[in-house]
């Protein structure tokens, strides 16, 4: 049997970090642990720490400055399972959801799950199970469904990968900053570079708050901003500069209209510079 390593990567959350650890040592195998990635302020992460359930499989990896995908590269070098699962500290787990995680692996050409997730705050933009990046740079997912099915990419907030499968891509890039949107299509993509496949598996499902403060959350001006540049990274990295090209329309177009919105006549050009940074900007594999 395969053995489990729960990586969760939290900021300035110590309260809901603490509730998915719990949540986690309910499910989680006698072989199994828990690394949990601090990457909060001193007096929040000392609060989390002090709040952890005292069990021999928890342990905390203080980690500094904040990036999720460097949180995430230090849990994957501290974990020891053959499995590693990937929680955002926001999230609340289904009976059963660790359990369906490992199940899926008995297929051996599965190197990626992502389960069920029900948000609270995001809205599917699509009718059917999905979750993928568009020629034009626009995510279309739906992870709310009843039935498995193959995927192209996963959701960090309830993702599992092999262990063989992460360390032949190389774990996650630290170019995907701010937000550090499509840090998980980026790794998906280049897990699938290598033969395996993902499967969306229903049972393994959490609901996620998607809380308003701590975790990634910056102010909607530089969030916005990280969306430009993550996505253009994500477009030269896995479709070259045809990609970015394809997606030049709608982010000009994206980018009109939050200077509009926002009354900022050079809004539009902070933007589109710095979609133009994220696409020259490639030296991660």
């Amino acid at each position: 049997m395969a053995t489990l390593s729960v990586v969760l990567a939290t900021k300035d959350r110590p309260g809901p970090g603490a509730a998915v650890v719990a949540a986690v040592l309910h499910q989680l195998p006698a072989d199994g642990e828990v690394v949990v990635v601090d990457q909060s302020v001193p007096e929040l992460a000392e609060q989390l720490r002090a709040s952890l359930v005292a069990d021999p499989r928890v342990r905390w990896c203080p980690s500094w400055p904040p990036s999720l995908p460097v949180a995430r590269n230090v849990g994957v070098r501290a974990a020891r399972g053959d499995l590693v699962l990937f929680l955002d500290d926001d999230v609340h787990l289904h009976p059963g959801c660790l359990a369906a995680h490992v199940a899926a692996y008995a297929d051996p050409r599965v190197g990626g799950v992502v389960g069920r997730i029900v948000e609270a705050r995001l809205v599917p933009n699509s009718p059917r199970v999905r979750n993928d990046v568009g020629w034009d740079g626009r995510i279309r997912t739906r992870l709310d469904g009843n039935q498995d099915t193959w995927v192209t990419t996963l959701k960090g907030a309830n993702m599992s990968l092999r262990r063989v499968a992460l360390e032949a891509a190389g774990g996650f890039d630290p170019g995907f900053g701010g937000t550090s949107l499509l840090e998980d299509a980026d790794l998906s993509a280049r897990v699938r570079g290598y033969g395996w496949r993902l499967r969306f598996v229903a049972a393994a499902a959490v609901d996620h708050d998607h809380l308003p403060a701590g975790g990634v959350r910056h102010d909607p001006s530089s969030t916005v901003g990280w969306r430009f540049h993550n996505t253009a990274r994500f477009l030269r990295k896995h479709r070259g500069w045809l990609g970015v090209g394809l997606a030049v329309p709608t982010f000009s177009a994206l980018a009109v209209r939050e200077s509009w919105r926002d009354r900022r006549p050079d809004r539009a050009l902070v933007l589109l510079a710095a979609f133009a940074r994220g696409a020259r900007a490639v030296a991660f594999r």
